[in-house]
């Protein structure tokens, strides 16, 4: 699951590849796009889950 996300950095860092929008001329930075990509990746399989009893007790003080 992380060998995406670390492709995009390694790519962004090394081989000096700049992500951007299409139509427009603004660049996203690579650690951003590798953020986005492995958090929708995980959402998109089903590795992360939304519980609201753990969320409620995780916060609970």
């Amino acid at each position: 699951m992380g060998i995406l996300p670390l492709g995009v950095i390694l790519l962004s860092y090394f081989g000096k590849v700049t992500f951007r929008l299409p139509g427009l001329k603004l660049a996203i930075p690579g650690g951003l796009m590798a953020i986005v990509l492995g958090t929708s990746l995980a959402w998109i399989t089903g590795l992360v889950t939304w519980d609201a009893q753990q969320v409620e007790a995780a916060i609970a003080p």
